[in-house]
């Protein structure tokens, strides 16, 4: 008892010179919150006593108390990505000193942000160069003419938006109707409400799409670019398929008002029997649509994003070729067998089909079709010479059609297996091995649907540097598919959130030449401690886990998807304090190069100032910087300092990545209006005034 109580007397007085050290140093910021989630824990003598032993934080002196405070101070901080507090280890006296001149060497601001030099946001050189055009724009052109363009242009649509592919899919279905109903006039089928409501929306739907295809966004395949102004878009359309739909519309309607006249009713409007030779000629233009449908069917299959899934709708696609040439070629084997003025010497007489309805007639004709590209063989054969010798074309061309057929199908049905070998293989032995063993039947399934479950988990994810064909692309469309792979990742963290919206061009640069994918398999280090770090890394699929070698919780803190990991790369010169591993399962991360992110940004007065204020904060509390630190409540004021800096530039209000939900939540909170810009109220003190020097030490 008599240990215990002077112990306490020793460090009742420990205590009371450290407040006295804290608050002539003015430190009153560095002292920690007290964690309201947790209950004040009761201290029984032995706890101490322990806590006078040498090297604990409360036996500190000088500054090295103050270090431990600032260590604790780091709880806060913690906060938004759940990182646990470190304290310094304990040292012998004689280094204390030499501990705290290290931690300060250690926190040097990157030299590319220490270089003199003003600079602008891209979004402010975006602004005047588009600024210039249209003055020239309306120096040349009338001011009602300029204001029509603007107008057009905000209609213009991606060709890729749902509104448009909803669209060409009607068109598609109008084409395959057209492709299966024109050729079967040849049978002269009664006309009804159904086909002449078909033939109309077919005839208002082509006339409609002239004038929707000046406002739609027109693909330049060799510059990797998509067209958005209505003057470019019109010259293409102009020069490509405009004159061929005009014509097309046009025979169509005339046909149309022809069997208004004639009050002739059939699809489409006219009887291609009734109407001669000539008219059935022109009817042909409407099948020349179907050059145009590849292309629609085309850009439908690109939104598909799974490999089984292609391969199986590209074996839909062969047997419908298959379908629609038998059905031309039974359409036509009916017409030549009409032919015969005495009604005698050909097939379609002879068979005495010649009084069924159109549903046999139809289908009879179609199986003498497939019985060509098919060792089959039916009773219907040719009987004269014209047949015989279209008999032979369409032997002679199904030996090329159908051997190609097979050929695809083929080739399609080995793509499948082989996208599924390994799988397959490893349930083979599974299966053997469980065989072998005499599992049980109710265990056997629940060991295959576990595997099976697992393995769809621990698909390894593509990355850009497996595909080389990506070499290939233009550099803008390049940079278009890295923006919008990435940029919804880095929109988590609050100042690529920034990023996104003020700094176009530089971004678009950074994630094209910046970024690095990873797949780590499981219990495997993405860094270690003592390493120089020479990238932030943000994780996108499975979890990490971080332990701080000043960490005293022997639990190490988890990062999930969305969260980030050594952040001071990108503004320090910083060494690892801590190691990361992955857990059971693979994780996938995004590296950003923290030089060439430096060599980006290094003339922006803007990132100056935010590493800067990242920089000066922890000059004052070294010791609460980690690796996995993540200060939500510093992360947004920052933010917002940047977004501050930017509007004064632009003159504007920039709204951050509407992805970031939080933190956008956070700037409409700190406008005095929904409409109004920041300004340096909002942030305080902590970016330094435009003009003032921003070099940090040498």
């Amino acid at each position: 008892m008599q240990l215990l109580d002077e112990a306490s007397d020793a460090l009742r007085q420990e205590q009371q010179r450290s407040k006295r050290f804290v608050q002539r140093q003015d430190s009153a910021s560095l002292m920690p919150p007290t964690p309201t989630s947790r209950p004040p824990k009761m201290e029984t003598g032995e706890d101490l006593l322990l806590k006078k032993l040498p090297g604990s934080v409360e036996a500190a002196e000088g500054p090295e108390a103050v270090g431990a405070v600032s260590a604790k101070s780091s709880f806060r901080s913690a906060h938004f990505q759940g990182v646990l507090p470190c304290e310094e280890p304990p040292a012998p006296a004689s280094r204390r000193h030499s501990l705290m001149s290290n931690a300060e060497v250690d926190l040097k601001l990157a030299q590319s942000w220490r270089r003199k030099g003003t600079a602008t946001t891209s979004k402010v050189a975006r602004t005047a160069t588009s600024g210039g055009g249209l003055k020239q724009l309306s120096g040349e052109d009338d001011a009602e003419q300029l204001l029509i363009i603007r107008t057009l242009n905000r209609f213009v649509l991606d060709p890729s938006s749902p509104k448009r592919l909803g669209f060409e899919v009607l068109g598609l279905f109008l084409i395959i109707y057209d492709l299966f109903w024109l050729p079967m006039q040849v049978f002269d089928p009664p006309g009804n409400t159904f086909t002449e409501v078909m033939g109309w929306t077919s005839s208002i739907y082509w006339a409609l799409d002239i004038p929707m295809s000046f406002l739609v966004g027109q693909i330049i395949q060799k510059k990797g670019i998509i067209e958005m102004h209505v003057r470019a878009i019109a010259g293409l359309y102009i020069r490509g398929w405009f004159w061929f739909d005009i014509l097309v519309v046009s025979v169509d309607w005339s046909l149309n008002v022809y069997e208004m006249v004639t009050n002739t009713r059939n699809v489409g409007g006219i009887s291609a029997l009734r109407l001669g030779k000539g008219v059935r000629i022109l009817r042909v233009f409407r099948l020349i649509r179907v050059l145009k449908g590849g292309g629609m069917l085309q850009e439908l299959l690109d939104t598909i994003h799974s490999e089984h899934c292609i391969i199986i709708v590209g074996i839909v696609k062969l047997l419908g070729l298959i379908l629609c040439v038998n059905h031309f070629i039974a359409c036509l084997w009916f017409w030549i067998g009409r032919q015969d003025p005495n009604g005698i010497d050909t097939w379609f007489y002879d068979n005495a089909i010649d009084g069924r309805g159109i549903p046999y007639q139809y289908s009879t004709c179609l199986h003498w079709s497939l019985t060509q590209f098919t060792p089959a063989s039916m009773e219907v054969y040719p009987t004269n010479a014209t047949e015989r010798i279209f008999c032979v074309c369409v032997i002679v061309s199904a030996m090329v059609i159908f051997s190609s057929f097979i050929s695809a199908i083929t080739n399609a049905m080995t793509q499948l297996r082989t996208l599924n070998k390994d799988r397959n293989e490893q349930f083979s032995l599974l299966r053997r091995y469980l065989t072998q063993c005499n599992v049980s039947g109710g265990l056997l399934a629940r060991v295959l649907q576990s595997v099976s479950s697992a393995m769809n988990r621990n698909k390894r994810r593509v990355h850009e540097e497996d595909i080389k064909v990506l070499n290939m692309l233009p550099l803008s469309l390049r940079q278009d598919l890295n923006s919008e792979v990435y940029s919804p990742t880095f929109a988590l963290h609050p100042f690529f959130s920034v990023c996104n919206s003020c700094f176009e061009l530089h971004i678009r640069k950074l994630y094209s030449v910046a970024l690095k994918g990873r797949s780590l398999p499981p219990n495997q280090e993405l860094i270690t401690s003592g390493e120089s770090a020479t990238a932030m890394y943000f994780i996108t699929s499975g979890a990490l886990t971080y332990k701080c070698d000043k960490q005293l919780s022997p639990l190490p803190v988890l990062l999930q998807e969305g969260k980030w990991i050594c952040e001071a790369a990108l503004w320090l010169k910083w060494s690892h304090n801590g190691f990361a591993t992955t857990g059971p399962e693979e994780c996938d991360v995004v590296g950003l190069d923290a030089g060439k992110f430096q060599d980006i940004f290094k003339d922006d007065i803007t990132v100056k100032n935010y590493a800067v204020a990242f920089w000066t904060y922890f000059m004052e509390c070294p010791g609460s910087l980690t690796d996995a630190w993540a200060d939500e409540e510093l992360l947004f004021d920052w933010a917002t300092g940047a977004l501050v800096s930017a509007e004064k530039h632009v003159g504007g209000v920039i709204n951050p990545d509407h992805r970031n939900h939080a933190f956008t939540r956070h700037v409409i909170n700190k406008r005095r209006s929904s409409s109004a810009m920041l300004d340096e109220t909002h942030v305080g003190k902590i970016f330094p005034k435009s003009g003032s020097s921003i070099d940090g030490p040498e």
